[in-house]
């Protein structure tokens, strides 16, 4: 049996509560890039 998986995206950093907003925003990107590496490599997923 195939299976579907739906995957919600979802968030919720106090950005600029403990770093700087630039910062913040390169480690999402970091993370993002990161994260679609993974489903982009693994034919699991």
């Amino acid at each position: 049996m195939k299976k579907t998986v739906h995957i919600i995206s979802h968030s919720h950093w106090d950005r600029e509560w403990y770093m700087p907003y630039e910062q913040h925003h390169m480690r999402l990107i970091e993370l993002f890039d990161d994260l679609f590496e993974v489903f982009e490599n693994d034919p699991r997923i």
